[in-house]
């Protein structure tokens, strides 16, 4: 009688052991969800390729964002969930107040897609490269608003070189954007037509 009390004791402690496990874990799986992804101070946002109908060349444009403020930043949990954590831990809730976009239009190596997007153009491939143009819009919903950059400069090669690449920075005061809205830098050339957009999102 006493034997089976006692087993019964026992099994009861290893029961409450094993729910105060479980419990533990479940505390420590919510305390750290999963990282869906990590920034770094570089965000490559993606790579877009054209060939030209008259210099019958292909251009490749590549755009990145770049701010110390994105280092360890971290997109966390799924679904509606989602946050954004700094390299702390601590909650994010703007974008860095200044984001500088980085566009490299390069005719030099191969198109970097199988089958880039032929594009007119009455001019040679300096002058085409020497006319892109650049919009960036913050959207909120289906609604938007445009930023203009405090500084947009053309770094490497003169213009007044002849070169088969050009490569632009553009600067941008983000006044408090919330993490939740979408970036979108639309690239134009010097007609006025859209060549591509690159989507920067931290959600």
């Amino acid at each position: 009688m006493v034997f089976r009390r006692v087993v019964g004791r026992g099994l009861l402690l290893l029961l409450a052991v094993a729910l105060s496990l479980s419990h533990l874990a479940d505390a420590q799986a919510s305390a750290y969800p999963e990282v869906a992804y990590e920034f770094h101070s570089v965000v490559p946002l993606g790579v877009e390729s054209f060939k030209l109908s008259t210099a019958k060349q292909t251009i490749n444009l590549l755009a990145s964002a770049e701010s110390q403020q994105f280092e360890g930043v971290r997109l966390v949990g799924n679904g509606g969930s989602r946050v954004v954590l700094g390299p702390d831990g601590s909650r994010i809730h703007v974008y860095p107040r200044q984001v500088v976009f980085r566009v490299t239009a390069t005719a030099r190596g191969k198109s970097l897609d199988d089958k880039p997007v032929p594009v007119d153009a009455n001019v040679d491939l300096n002058q085409y490269l020497l006319s892109l143009r650049f919009r960036l819009k913050v959207f909120r919903g289906l609604d938007y608003r445009e930023i203009k950059p405090v500084r947009l400069e053309q770094v490497g090669v003169p213009a007044d070189v002849a070169y088969d690449e050009r490569i632009y920075q553009l600067v941008f005061d983000l006044d408090n954007v919330p993490v939740e809205e979408r970036i979108l830098l639309e690239v134009f050339d010097g007609t006025g037509d859209r060549l591509t957009r690159f989507h920067l999102e931290l959600m």
